[in-house]
């Protein structure tokens, strides 16, 4: 189990939060879901159930819990966010998902351009926006590389403008 690389659960009734207390022991994780069902809505606290049990999740790019049931995001977790918390106390961390993650959530619109993102993200000193469609539906996230390989490819920017071989 320490080489486990994708969690996506859809849990049932009897599914116990405990199981999620130590995911900081793989180290391999990459992507990690779980949506709680209408059926065990007073079981599962999950994003209090959540605790890195003393890792940081080097390689973690997706983390997704929904408390609520309501398929909107409550909160962006990153690697940053892991390996700050931990240089506070210079040890492992073993806190709940919740108090790590940012709860501040900047949303944008699908139909807007990059530029227009970008610039909010820019003057809001963030590094990810939650996308949502025109009925205010979440659909997405897109972070600071995606927009940036965006505009490089749809500008042609380097290395692409090139009109010679290079030659190493």
């Amino acid at each position: 189990m320490p080489n486990l690389e994708h969690v996506d659960i859809d849990l049932c009734c009897y599914f116990s939060g405990q199981v999620f207390k130590k995911i900081g022991q793989f180290q391999q994780l990459i992507y990690f879901r779980i949506e709680r069902g209408r059926d065990n809505a007073s079981l599962i606290e999950q994003c209090e159930d959540i605790h890195f049990g003393g890792g940081t999740l080097p390689k973690l790019e997706f983390l997704d819990v929904d408390p609520s049931n309501s398929n909107r995001p409550v909160g962006i977790l990153t690697k940053t966010d892991l390996v700050r918390e931990s240089l506070k106390s210079y040890k492992n961390i073993d806190l709940p998902a919740e108090s790590v993650m940012s709860k501040n959530l900047t949303f944008a619109k699908d139909y807007l351009e990059e530029e227009q993102v970008a610039e909010a993200m820019r003057s809001n000193n963030i590094h990810y926006v939650l996308v949502e469609d025109e009925q205010s539906n979440w659909i997405g996230m897109a972070s600071t590389v995606d927009i940036l390989e965006e505009m490089a490819h749809s500008n042609k920017a380097f290395p692409y403008n090139r009109r010679r071989k290079v030659e190493y």
